[in-house]
């Protein structure tokens, strides 16, 4: 609990991950009490923090991306599941958007979502019912790992594994995803979170 965090005496607060607006207020509290406060994969710098830490996103979107579109051939159709508004998960979708501009054999249909894997199964379930034959969905774009491994679970558990999946993060989740046999889940770009970090905390003393 960062409110917690706050009132515990501290001098550094670090903060992962999490939706600028909503940190807002937290991070103004923080800063009144004379915390130095730095944030990491938010995608924009908070007000009152020393910045926000991250891999490229140009270039995650780009490699994941192509990789994805490889394996379905540059063809059929593609769900991408994001979160709207969150700045690190829309900088990502504008990456696969500016991409199938080349590729005019690809069909993109857009998902949005919460951060929830729960409800990213749900939304692919209702997908896959919607459209049952095989072949009638080559591919599936999830903004973050965590995120879609709901959809990746609901294409395994109805035998649709023809369909690919690829995202962003690497985490321990992700490789279990990424090395079960017969998963659709074919990509990720894996960040250098040891690097992230270290370059946060250098910073912030």
């Amino acid at each position: 609990n960062i409110n917690t965090l706050i009132n515990s005496g501290i001098n550094v607060l670090f903060i992962g991950l999490g939706d600028a607006a909503q940190l807002a207020p937290e991070v103004k509290a923080a800063k009144a009490r004379g915390i130095v406060v730095v944030t990491a994969g938010v995608g924009q710098t908070i007000e009152g923090t020393i910045g926000d830490f991250g891999g490229d996103e140009n270039l995650m979107g780009e490699m994941m991306t192509r990789t994805l579109l490889d394996s379905m051939g540059y063809k059929g159709n593609l769900y991408a599941f994001w979160v709207p508004g969150a700045p690190l998960l829309e900088t990502r979708l504008r990456i696969l958007k500016a991409m199938l501009v080349d590729y005019p054999n690809v069909t993109l249909h857009l998902v949005p979502t919460d951060f929830s894997p729960a409800t990213s199964q749900s939304k692919m379930q209702a997908i896959l019912t919607a459209n049952p034959e095989k072949g009638s969905i080559a591919g599936v774009w999830g903004a973050y790992d965590q995120m879609i491994s709901g959809a990746v679970e609901a294409i395994t558990q109805a035998n649709r594994t023809e369909i690919k999946v690829a995202a962003i993060d690497g985490d321990r989740a992700t490789f279990q995803m990424l090395y079960a046999k017969g998963s659709p889940f074919v990509a990720t770009v894996v960040q250098n979170a040891q690097q992230i970090g270290t370059l946060a905390a250098q910073t912030a003393l």
